[in-house]
């Protein structure tokens, strides 16, 4: 169960795994705003860099399909599709 103080990012990538982090920040009310403020940069840059307690990660851009992020962000600006809706789940074809 996702605390509060939290955000979970997800990394899908291209060979099919995928791989989840959770964004910590002891105020809780500016972590969507910090998140929305660098997203655009970090998602312009050639690496993606994840400082983790353990490890420092480092992910290639061309390996990523799709990014996911809960509790979901309000975005603005050029290139964001708002109120939209999920009507069926992603499926595979055969």
């Amino acid at each position: 169960m996702r605390k509060p103080d939290l955000m979970e990012i997800v990394f899908h990538y291209v060979n099919g795994q995928h791989e989840s982090f959770s964004i910590q920040d002891p105020n809780e009310s500016q972590l969507p705003q910090q998140v929305k403020q660098n997203l655009r940069q970090f998602l312009r840059e050639d690496w993606w860099i994840l400082e983790l307690p353990e490890q420092t990660l480092f992910i290639n851009p061309k390996n990523v399909l799709k990014i996911e992020i809960r509790p979901g962000i309000e975005l603005e600006g050029e290139g964001v599709l708002k109120d939209v809706r999920r009507i069926t789940a992603l499926a595979r074809t055969r």
